[in-house]
């Protein structure tokens, strides 16, 4: 495993620049960009009623650039893969698509279904014949605070079709609830193009 100190993106960019000669801006634009539009619809439309993502993840990337822990990052294209140790982390940049799977807007209360049969779970899923990028979200709760948030959004259009899982692992600490490890992985696959696959993994020292 290598340690490097660097903003994550240059890190990433140079990872997929040394496995993907010429295709390292478009993977980037995959894995980071591809849903960057989708952050503008409804940004200021917070209705107060499903739960917050934005939010956590707002409290998480001041407390994390506050201390500025190291980060063990394992990163795989297309099954290839690299180990990284990352210091210095940009918190708003590496949280970034976290925030695009937030559904806590009032434009969309009427998409969801929700089941909160029970104190530790919250389940949210688009209903039939809506076409919001958040197929799913689901909460993980301990004592009140949230242990695990776990998205699912899907993109389709006549250019590309992209899918992506967002996890978020908490340690559930009341006073503090404090960011343990995230992970992103999924695929996109361009009209007329093969389909690639990634994977990001961190792990929070």
């Amino acid at each position: 495993m290598r340690k490097v100190f660097c903003n994550p993106g240059a890190c990433l960019r140079l990872f997929l620049l040394r496995l993907f000669p010429g295709l390292a801006f478009l993977v980037l634009t995959i894995v980071f960009g591809a849903c960057t539009s989708l952050s503008e619809k409804g940004a200021s439309d917070d209705s107060g009623v499903f739960f917050d993502l934005d939010q956590l993840v707002s409290e998480q990337t001041k407390y994390l650039a506050s201390i500025q822990p190291e980060v063990e990052k394992e990163l795989r294209l297309n099954g290839k893969a690299e180990r990284l140790v990352l210091g210095e982390v940009d918190w708003d940049d590496e949280l970034a698509l976290f925030r695009l799977a937030d559904i806590n807007k009032a434009s969309y209360q009427d998409s969801y279904e929700v089941d909160r049969s029970t104190p530790q779970v919250e389940d949210y899923w688009l209903k039939p014949g809506h076409t919001l990028p958040v197929r799913r979200l689901k909460v993980h709760y301990n004592a009140g605070a949230a242990t695990e948030v776990f998205a699912e959004m899907k993109v389709e259009n006549k250019l590309f079709d992209s899918y992506k899982e967002l996890t978020l692992r908490l340690d559930g600490n009341s006073a503090k609830n404090r960011l343990l490890s995230y992970e992103l992985k999924g695929f996109q696959q361009w009209l007329l193009g093969e389909k690639t696959s990634f994977e990001v993994k961190g792990t929070i020292k």
